[in-house]
């Protein structure tokens, strides 16, 4: 199998998880570094530079909507960007319907392919 044309990985890092007051905190490897929306959106491009990336499920916080429009405008083209609705079903703010069913549909794909 080769990486990028027969598996593929789908992320689900539950980032709300590190996010406080504004800022996320990789709290176990760099817990004194308070990092912006933009510097988690340049994070997760570098790691879509470097792997074979398809979807990032929950890549920003669940509140996060000037992260989530960001993550959107810079990555919705080359991965499926989602979060997982409120209990309003509301749904994420810049992202397209596309970008939203991909994730699901690339993630199912990616298990498929590694099933096989």
């Amino acid at each position: 199998y080769k990486a990028g044309e027969d598996i593929f990985i789908a992320l689900d890092p539950a980032v709300s998880e590190m996010y406080k007051d504004g800022a996320y905190v990789f709290w176990k490897s760099d817990p004194g570094r308070r990092r912006s929306a933009e510097d988690m959106v340049r994070y997760w491009e570098n790691w879509v530079n470097q792997y074979p990336i398809i979807s990032i499920e929950d890549g920003m916080a669940e509140n996060d909507w000037d992260g989530w429009k960001l993550l959107t405008e810079r990555l919705g083209e080359r991965v499926g960007a989602a979060q997982e609705p409120d209990a309003s079903g509301r749904a994420v703010p810049g992202a397209s319907e596309r970008t939203r069913s991909s994730s699901v549909t690339s993630s199912t794909e990616a298990a498929s392919a590694t099933a096989r």
